[in-house]
């Protein structure tokens, strides 16, 4: 839904072209930029390190929060630890746990054609004969699907209690729209090329929610689980940036 309403608010900034002398697109980056970085810096003072440090929280909401930590952080026998202490060997047992580069292999297939996707598709989009601001006007729909399937897959995965095959399936309905893509001639069939966009997001949004929960619910103790998914999601971003 992010990605759907950016799409709108670029649709929107886009007509500030040549205002200071700055291009449409520029000024998308530097307004959508600002935000995320004026609230990325003020977070290491308003963001809780946990629900008993939350002062605005009353002391139920806290105990809630404790609860629902704990169920997601289970360990051996029932006995839960969500605020144990440093430990190197946490770490090491992270960073060797075969497991872990496994999902981050698959974290990486989804990662780099999401991204790919979402940063190209308003030039797709564009290159069939639309201007700019409808080419990031026919993003949103394609990003509400995406929202959509992903709730689908989600409830689909809780209601079989199983988390794989809505991970898989996904994928392929993702690789089907990418190969129709290239099988395709760009762009005699504009319409059918706009139609094929849909099965991306509806394929690569929804595995992020199993391959993470994946994760973090079959790791512990703490340390182990935030290196865990810290290796998860920032090395395949890490390579993906160096490629």
């Amino acid at each position: 839904m992010a990605s759907a309403f950016s799409g709108l608010l670029a649709a929107a900034i886009v007509n500030m072209d040549g205002i200071a002398g700055l291009s449409g697109w520029r000024w998308i980056f530097i307004l959508e930029g600002i935000v995320t970085v004026v609230v990325g810096a003020t977070l290491y003072w308003i963001l809780p390190d946990s629900p008993q440090t939350a002062s605005w929280l009353e002391p139920w909401e806290q105990q809630y929060l404790i609860n629902r930590l704990a169920q997601d952080s289970g360990t051996k026998g029932g006995r839960v630890q969500t605020a144990d202490k440093f430990q190197w060997r946490y770490i090491i047992a992270a960073l060797t746990d075969w497991k872990i580069w496994l999902a981050v292999l698959v974290y990486w297939g989804n990662s780099i054609p999401l991204y790919g996707f979402t940063y190209s598709a308003p030039t797709i989009i564009h290159n069939l004969g639309y201007t700019s601001i409808e080419a990031q006007l026919l993003t949103v729909p394609i990003y509400v699907v995406g929202a959509i399937s992903t709730v689908l897959f989600s409830w689909l995965s809780d209601r079989h209690q199983t988390r794989w095959p809505f991970i898989l399936i996904p994928f392929t309905i993702a690789a089907c729209g990418f190969v129709a893509l290239l099988a395709i001639p760009h762009p005699k069939y504009p319409g059918l090329t706009y139609g094929i966009l849909f099965t991306i997001p509806a394929g690569v949004y929804p595995p992020i929610i199993g391959v993470l929960s994946w994760v973090g619910n079959n790791l512990s103790p703490t340390w182990k689980r935030s290196v865990g998914m810290v290796s998860l999601s920032r090395i395949p971003g890490f390579l993906h940036g160096r490629n």
